[in-house]
């Protein structure tokens, strides 16, 4: 699922022209979705799904799947390999929350403000 939430990341910002800020929407997509696979994704039969969409000046990367339970950002103890992501979906996008969708799950979503396509499309 990751392989393919990051190829999918990729070529919409390739399409939108929007190169610097690539490893920083990368990542948070990268966080949004290792989330909802860890908090969200019971079993097999279970899915979650990426969106990436360009809206006015900004970037927003959602990600729905099947639980109610709201993200809740923890703070882990020094030395911990897990339990950073939505501090870092917090730190680098200008907005996050997410959305209950009747009970049959939510959208989870980040918005990384755009000034402006990369020049030249580079």
């Amino acid at each position: 699922m990751l392989i393919g939430a990051r190829r999918i990341l990729a070529e919409a910002l390739q399409r939108w022209h929007i190169h610097s800020l690539s490893s920083d929407i990368s990542l948070i997509a990268t966080e949004l979705v290792t989330n909802g696979i860890q908090h969200a994704l019971r079993g097999p039969a279970e899915h979650g799904w990426l969106t990436v969409a360009l809206r006015g000046d900004s970037v927003i990367c959602a990600v729905t799947d099947p639980s109610t339970t709201p993200p809740a950002p923890r703070s882990p103890l020094p030395g911990e390999e897990s339990g950073y992501g939505l501090q870092i979906v917090s730190r680098l996008s200008a907005s996050w929350g997410h959305s209950v969708v009747d009970d049959s799950g939510q959208v989870v979503w980040a918005r990384i403000p755009v000034t402006a396509p990369d020049p030249d499309g580079q």
